[in-house]
């Protein structure tokens, strides 16, 4: 049987080199920000009729030379499209809706609305979303130090801070583009990734009130892999759901379901790789920490 416990600094040295590298790329190039957050021109468009939004943005590439993002309505007898895309001047703003309109053939007021996007609420964005994983963080480390100790707590934190910085560091490296779905998916997994963590734990602590020729590590060991199966199902019956829906739903859906992909393996890799490694750093190797009667 592979020994995590053997092994976990060379687990931690590959999390530690991904989230460097994404540092470094977030230092020296910033993030690739959306309309949301950048600010820019937006167009709702009344179609009339079904499209396609890849022939939408090949109309705006061409006009424009940027790029744009197409959000469709949820709605399947509404055929709106809205168009994101950097800051346009007037000028390039007509020569744009003249080429819409020749292009489908759209009819006089077809054109719903056209205004420019300020930045100004993206800092209120972030401080909110900053603001929100840090009361998250720190009511999960006084649960999980009432239910088990200080030790396991603050290792299930520095394993959700691990998925959060994953996150990052694949946004920094593949220049994909953070906006409002980035903050939901971020929120998201910080709640999904700390379950499979707390059910490790929790096997942990019941293995050690029976062990009793076993060290600690070895504890830790077993319950790892007790625990890897189920960890594991998890995670891949809800990434099938997830790529489904990356590789047929829209870009809107597709922007926050790919972030979404990455921290589920994020989050699953660091309730197995991290989390317990990081208590039996944390504790010593003693296992000192989970003599508690309570049970989760």
């Amino acid at each position: 049987m592979f020994s995590i416990m053997k092994h976990y600094p060379k687990f931690m040295a590959l999390s530690g080199l991904i989230i460097i590298v994404g540092i470094v790329m977030l230092c020296s190039f910033g993030f690739v920000t959306d309309i949301d957050f950048a600010g820019g021109t937006m167009m709702k468009l009344d179609m009339g009729k079904a499209f396609e939004v890849s022939e939408i943005k090949a109309v705006v590439k061409d006009v424009t030379g940027f790029d744009a993002t197409v959000q469709t309505s949820l709605d399947a007898n509404n055929y709106e499209a809205t168009i994101k895309l950097t800051e346009l001047d007037a000028d390039q703003r007509t020569r744009l809706e003249d080429a819409l309109k020749k292009e489908f053939s759209l009819k006089d007021g077809a054109i719903l609305s056209t205004e420019t996007i300020t930045p100004l609420v993206s800092s209120e964005i972030i401080y909110n979303a900053l603001l929100s994983i840090l009361i998250a963080s720190v009511l999960i480390l006084i649960y999980i130090s009432i239910r088990f100790a200080f030790a396991p707590a603050l290792a299930a934190i520095i394993a959700l801070i691990h998925s959060v910085l994953i996150m990052i560091a694949y946004y920094a490296i593949f220049r994909a583009p953070v906006n409002a779905s980035f903050i939901a998916a971020l929120l998201t997994i910080i709640g999904y990734a700390i379950n499979d963590t707390i059910v490790t734990f929790d096997r942990i602590r019941e293995n050690k009130r029976f062990a009793k020729k076993e060290t600690f590590k070895e504890t830790c060991e077993k319950s790892i892999h007790q625990t890897m199966k189920r960890t594991i199902n998890t995670s891949l019956t809800t990434l099938f759901a997830l790529i489904v829906l990356a590789i047929f739903g829209e870009d809107t859906i597709r922007g926050f379901v790919i972030p979404l992909i990455v921290g589920v393996i994020a989050g699953t890799y660091s309730s197995i790789f991290v989390a317990t490694p990081m208590w039996y750093m944390l504790d010593g190797g003693k296992g000192n920490t989970v003599n508690k009667k309570k049970r989760a």
